[in-house]
């Protein structure tokens, strides 16, 4: 099994390579670092095996069934579309493919919503 922190920054890595994305403190806390795409925070970790993702209400409802058979996927607040964000735990390389496409979805739904 990989180790939590090579596969936190294994995905890091492929969030940074989304364009237009950048790394900055979070908003959400002073120990956590986030991406951001413009004034938007897209993502930020918690610890070294989840990672919140800023989906947005309108692609969480639109793919709500998909988000809720991955196991992986955990809702934001009280109940999946409660919030714009989603959780997504990985535990093994796997994974990262998922999380990394719901990190382009996450930038997607942000870009538009800044313009």
């Amino acid at each position: 099994m990989a180790r939590p922190l090579r596969l936190r920054d294994d995905l890091a890595d492929r969030i940074l390579d989304l364009p237009g994305v950048e790394m900055r403190p979070s908003r959400f806390g002073s120990e956590t670092l986030a991406f951001a795409v413009g004034t938007r925070e897209i993502a930020h970790f918690h610890g070294a095996r989840e990672i919140d993702l800023r989906l947005t209400r309108a692609v969480i409802q639109r793919l709500r069934g998909d988000l809720e058979a991955d196991a992986r996927v955990l809702p934001g607040g009280d109940a999946l579309g409660a919030s714009d964000w989603v959780a997504f735990r990985f535990t093994r390389r796997a994974d990262l493919g998922r999380a990394a496409e719901l990190a382009r979805l996450a930038l997607g739904a942000n870009t538009r919503a800044e313009r």
